[in-house]
């Protein structure tokens, strides 16, 4: 396996004027990762969630570690408003929960019996490491006042959505107001199947499917912090002082086109052959601090 890219770090004063001072320093890595080999023969590493039988990532000579995936979908048939899936030969397979006795529940378009898609079938789905991440600090400094102001970004990956997956599984789970852009009549053109009680599978919440992969590139206002120095003579001859208070908070500003809890998020906690995973797992907090610096 290879590491290739760059990274770059500038480190800069852009006003220095009386007792005003900015200070800001940038860091930036693009990042190419690639497997050029494997064990066995070069069979592939197929990673899981914390539930064995959910596939979710893989690790494949000529791409890169715990890559997402999963079963290709192409969308749902407006004519009936099932899921189809994509077979291992290019076919389009669709998948119906409840069917009439003697039918499949597998089907080709023309309503054909098919096989039904397994881990066989399964695509990858696409890079799950970031291709290129950093931050970007500022501290601002004028008289006793000093401002902290620090921004993290990383894009060029996916993230595979496993908790739009839940919220769109028809067992006795709440749903997300998502569901109000199901299928309901011929001609309707969505990526939500009908309403089936107890299907699991269109939604992409027993398997992973290509549908709920979504782009991880994100900003966030990783921490704010404002400080004021009250000067040693404000408290005579104490021994007391400088003495700084301050107000900061952290994770206060995400901008993102992520749907699901935090694109940062991983329900495996971002190791290193299944990244990229986020069902039902918790975003990281938004806190607020107050505090007091004493010296003596």
């Amino acid at each position: 396996m290879y590491n290739r890219g760059i990274e770059l770090g500038i480190n800069a004063t852009l006003i220095r004027s009386g007792d005003f001072s900015w200070n800001a320093s940038l860091n930036f890595t693009k990042l190419q990762n690639k497997v050029t080999a494997l064990a066995d023969g070069n069979t592939d590493i197929v990673g899981t969630t914390h539930v064995s039988y959910e596939t979710t990532n893989v690790t494949r000579v000529g791409h890169s570690v715990g890559s997402l995936y999963g079963a290709k979908t192409a969308g749902v048939n407006p004519e009936n408003g099932r899921r189809i899936f994509i077979n291992r030969k290019g076919e389009q397979v669709q998948y119906s929960q409840v069917v009439a006795p003697g039918e499949s529940s597998w089907t080709y378009l023309d309503g054909s019996k098919a096989a039904a898609i397994t881990g066989a079938d399964y695509y990858l789905i696409g890079n799950a490491l970031p291709k290129w991440y950093g931050g970007l600090s500022n501290n601002v400094k004028c008289g006793n006042f000093d401002l902290g102001v620090n921004f993290s970004f990383s894009g060029g990956n996916l993230v595979m959505n496993g908790t739009r997956a839940t919220l769109l599984d028809q067992r006795a789970y709440n749903n997300s107001d998502e569901i109000f852009k199901r299928w309901q009549k011929p001609g309707d053109i969505t990526d939500i199947p009908r309403l089936v009680y107890n299907d699991q599978l269109s939604s992409g919440s027993s398997f992973p499917v290509s549908t709920n992969a979504e782009k991880a590139d994100f900003l966030r206002l990783q921490n704010l912090s404002l400080g004021y120095r009250i000067p040693t003579s404000a408290f005579g001859r104490s021994g007391i002082g400088p003495v700084r208070v301050y107000a900061q908070g952290s994770n206060l500003w995400l901008l993102t086109s992520y749907s699901g809890t935090d694109p940062e998020s991983s329900v495996n906690g971002n190791s290193n052959t299944t990244p990229g995973i986020e069902k039902n797992s918790v975003g990281q907090a938004r806190t607020f601090t107050l505090g007091v610096n004493l010296s003596f």
